[in-house]
């Protein structure tokens, strides 16, 4: 940290006649860590392959000592502008507790997992979600003794291609305004995420692990459907149902008493009846919920002259059909093998018209 806050002081004081004629040209390429940058009018950019000497000579540093100093502290871009304010792109891994690889897949507590590791590590301070993805931290500025001069933190996250994302200002002797705040959200719109990093040599020459297809989720964030009983003459755990679900099925089970019949509706029409092993379970897949709706469903149990009736709703959030492919990599053939995996039951399309999976198996095609 002592490190980083000293080359902070001395790009703030050495920089600043360096940068008033300073002018951005083209992007600059972070293609290792997939992000392609497009700097700002009077912004100058140094990376860990691109250090413009006049830079480094103003600096008072040379080429490896910077390069150090970056891979240390995980900067992959330093960005000075022409009123001497400076923006970092740091990239470190991932908190503990947070399973998805990027910020779209986040669940509510992975979001305030990360919010609660952002604000622990920047010191004192408060952490909150802001547009794009990104959470905001801004630290209260504090002197770490008898006539130096105060420190703050000023940071902009977020979770991309499994690692944190994170776009920073050091400031010296001041506390952070909308302004510092502006200039990091604007550094982060010109910031295009190009979906995937390029490949060390190392990581080239590694052979690749084959790993078997598997569907992503269907799955979306849900509370249990609410219960009405109508009679509880029998006994019954149902077990609970989602009240929102992504694909139009469902599993009913539970226990009831053993020998027990029972049948479900989906909006009126009634299904078959299902016997209860000798232990009471009983487990069924309901298929025919209606896609985009919400769907009244009754699940009637019964033996002799006991019964239980339970009401509830279901809505189906339509997900896209999942599919996963394979990649056939660079081909010089004049066509090409696609392997992939789809859910049973539904037809998908092929050059050749459309074909039914009956089971969940790895359909192929070949593209002409």
């Amino acid at each position: 940290m002592k490190n980083r806050r000293w080359l902070v002081i001395a790009l703030a004081l050495l920089t600043a006649a360096l940068l008033t004629a300073a002018q951005a040209e083209g992007t600059v390429s972070l293609e290792e860590i997939g992000i392609r940058y497009t700097p700002a009018e009077g912004e100058t950019c140094l990376t860990r392959g691109d250090m413009p000497a006049d830079a480094l000579s103003a600096l008072g540093t040379d080429a490896e000592t910077l390069l150090s100093s970056m891979e240390r502290d995980d900067l992959y871009l330093i960005s000075l502008m022409p009123d001497g304010r400076q923006v970092s792109l740091e990239v470190t891994a991932k908190p503990v507790g947070i399973a998805s690889s990027d910020y779209y897949q986040m669940t509510v507590d992975e979001k305030s997992v990360f919010l609660t590791r952002l604000a622990r590590k920047g010191g004192y301070g408060g952490a909150f979600w802001q547009a794009d993805g990104y959470a905001l931290f801004s630290s209260t500025a504090e002197s770490q003794g008898l006539g130096t001069l105060s420190y703050a933190d000023l940071s902009l996250s977020t979770l991309y291609l499994d690692r944190v994302y994170t776009f920073r200002m050091d400031l010296i002797g001041r506390q952070a305004e909308q302004a510092d705040t502006d200039l990091l959200l604007s550094a982060a719109g010109r910031a295009m995420r190009l979906g995937a990093r390029a490949q060390t040599e190392a990581e080239e020459a590694e052979e690749p692990a084959v790993e078997p297809l598997a569907l992503p989720s269907t799955e979306v964030e849900s509370q249990a459907a609410s219960f009405t009983y109508q009679s509880r003459d029998c006994p019954l755990t149902l077990d609970p149902v989602p009240a929102v679900v992504g694909v139009t099925n469902i599993t009913l089970s539970g226990v009831t008493v053993p020998g027990a019949h029972m049948r479900y509706s989906v909006n009126g029409s009634t299904s078959s009846r299902v016997k209860a092993d000798e232990d009471g379970a009983f487990s069924v897949t309901v298929p025919s919920l209606e896609g985009n709706a919400e769907n009244d469903v009754e699940v009637l149990v019964y033996k002799d002259a006991l019964q239980t009736v339970v009401d509830f709703t279901v809505t189906v959030d339509w997900q896209y059909a999942p599919l996963a492919l394979e990649t056939p990599g660079n081909v010089e053939a004049d066509g090409v093998t696609l392997n992939g995996l789809v859910l049973p039951g539904p037809p998908w399309c092929s050059p050749n018209g459309a074909t039914t999976a009956p089971s969940r198996l790895p359909k192929t095609a070949r593209l002409p």
